[in-house]
């Protein structure tokens, strides 16, 4: 009895330990900025509800979106070419990193569309309400990602092309996407938020990573002197750091957005 107390304990004293070094890390914390979408024929709701456990506790989330349908008929026009820049072809990583790159910046269909604001904004309210943790809020970010939310499905099944990397705002419309789609949301979601953000390929698989300023103990990796979180967007309830079974390092390949 008395060694499980010991293992609790000691198992909380580390949960405490991560959000610490996380809220000394000097992540910035930028506050949202209350938008109100404008009501248009063409507008459709999408309403995410989901949990999340934080490794303290389990959250109940509920996020509307309003998502202007003619906005997203052009992501969805968009890059459709034979060749490269193209996000139904690819020739190799370097083809997919620049592609990750344009799709997360992008003013009206990645970062800067106003449907990412309205799910950043309600997730930075929600973590100040709660007073989360850095850790606590980048393992909420990322949950909304995951299959909750984002059902996995592979590309030709739902788009009809053996390969398709939605833009953020397609993927948040459709709810689907394989690894990369869900991969290039989380890391608008994070780049958003103030985090710092790479995008990460390994074969057959695309995820990402996080950054801080710090360099604690149980990074998973160093790149350019920086310590970076691996982050898996695909399946349900991996948290920042977290690695897959088998996971090689020797085979991962990162590029900060």
């Amino acid at each position: 009895m008395i060694e499980q107390i010991s293992l609790i304990l000691l198992f909380v004293f580390f949960i405490k330990l991560i959000s610490w070094l996380f809220d000394n890390s000097k992540l910035p914390k930028p506050k949202p900025e209350e938008t109100t979408p404008e009501e248009t024929n063409d507008t459709e709701t999408r309403t995410f509800n989901w949990f999340v456990n934080d490794n303290i506790k389990s959250h109940s989330l509920h996020c509307e979106v309003d998502i202007d349908k003619s906005v997203v008929e052009e992501a969805q026009a968009e890059l459709l070419n034979d060749s490269p820049p193209s996000k139904v072809i690819f020739t190799g990583d370097e083809d997919y990193f620049k592609l990750s790159n344009y799709e997360i910046l992008h003013d009206r269909f990645g970062i800067g569309c106003r449907e990412i604001e309205q799910i950043t904004n309600y997730l930075r309210r929600y973590a100040d309400e709660q007073y989360f943790s850095n850790y606590q809020f980048a393992i909420l970010i990322l949950s909304f990602v995951h299959e909750q939310n984002i059902k996995y499905s592979y590309d030709e099944d739902s788009t009809g092309y053996l390969e398709y990397a939605r833009f953020p705002l397609e993927t948040i419309y459709d709810t689907t996407g394989d690894c990369d789609c869900k991969a290039i949301l989380a890391s608008a979601l994070f780049k958003k938020l103030g985090f710092r953000v790479a995008f990460a390929l390994m074969p057959g698989h695309a995820a990402l990573a996080i950054s801080t300023e710090s360099a604690p103990f149980f990074a998973n990796f160093d790149l350019n002197g920086t310590s970076w979180f691996y982050c898996e967007s695909t399946g349900d309830d991996w948290k920042p750091g977290q690695l897959p079974d088998q996971f090689d390092f020797n085979s991962l390949k990162i590029k900060e957005i």
